[in-house]
């Protein structure tokens, strides 16, 4: 695809042979009256906004389901070349057959030797690793009293310690890379890790005692390993998602001992926007935050809560 001055100072721009002149006041319903072939052309601008992750390799963990196989979607029709890691096999396997430049990884990213072979796994098959998405999630039901020695490591491994292999291996990878583009005169490369944590991690939950400790953790590793990895030109941010409807709305409803629909109900009537979240409006977000409409924000969180944080 050919394009020239596209959104530039002048009046016209060309794409593809098409070019397209207007008055330099013209706004954007303007310009499309001005448009040969206006279909066409809105089909090859939609071509370009869909490449802008083009190049670019991502590594989604539990991109299996829910708002992690809506990551791994969303970052494929944008270009990128996703790894889609989880320790459900034939998730994996399902989501990435979706894809239209993936492989499947199963992983337990409580294991750190699993998580270096799965960053190392990656640099293999796509040459490098611009992406790394911290979404696997461990669910752990209980109050100070009924949450067992077992359920705690469940919870931290997964939770936290997984997320710090994560980025631990990530960013290694990431640092390589960086200096080998240093060398050929490429500098500028920018990484980014994006952390899924929670409102829980900011508003207590009853009976989640595992979960709102760890994400209340993973907000505090974005901005310690923000810090640290600054220098790399890696950037850490967080997306606090809350009120999202997936497979663990399900799992939470069977927790607490209500049914679907009443915590559906129950969650919407707390939320500004008066509905639950779709997985893709979270993707979104982590999409934005891995682009370089992002390049001068690290450290920093994104809530996706329909508004829940702001009552």
């Amino acid at each position: 695809m050919r394009y020239s001055n596209l959104f530039g100072p002048k009046n016209w721009f060309a794409i593809d042979g098409i070019t397209v002149s207007f008055p330099l006041s013209c706004s954007l319903s303007c310009v499309l009256s001005h448009m040969p072939n206006k279909e066409r052309l809105l089909r090859l601008l939609a071509d370009i906004m869909s490449a802008r992750f083009e190049s670019k390799v991502a590594i989604v963990t539990g991109g299996g389901n829910g708002i992690g196989a809506a990551i791994c979607q969303r970052l494929a029709a944008d270009g990128a070349r996703v790894v889609v890691a989880d320790i459900d096999k034939a998730a994996a396997d399902l989501v990435s057959d979706g894809l239209e430049s993936s492989i499947p990884w199963q992983v337990d990213v409580s294991n750190e030797a699993e998580v270096q072979l799965l960053v190392e796994v990656t640099t293999k098959w796509a040459g490098s690793l611009d992406f790394y998405i911290n979404n696997a999630v461990q669910f752990i039901f209980g109050d100070v009293s009924a949450v067992s020695d077992t359920d705690w490591d469940s919870a931290l491994g997964v939770n936290l310690k997984g997320y710090a292999f994560g980025i631990k291996h990530a960013s290694e990878a990431m640092i390589k890379q960086a200096g080998k583009a240093a060398k050929d005169q490429h500098k500028g490369s920018q990484y980014a890790i994006v952390n899924l944590a929670s409102n829980a991690a900011v508003v207590a939950i009853p009976d989640m005692l595992p979960y709102c400790t760890t994400k209340a953790g993973v907000l505090g590793m974005t901005r310690s390993c923000a810090l640290d990895l600054g220098k790399y030109n890696i950037r850490v941010n967080a997306v606090v998602p809350s009120g999202i409807l997936t497979e663990a709305t399900t799992a939470y409803a069977a927790g607490v001992g209500m049914s679907l629909d009443d915590v559906v109900n129950h969650q919407s009537t707390h939320m500004i926007i008066q509905r639950l979240g779709k997985p893709e409006e979270v993707a979104a977000a982590v999409a934005f935050l891995l682009s370089n409409d992002a390049s001068f924000i690290t450290g920093t969180t994104l809530n996706v809560d329909g508004g829940y944080l702001a009552r």
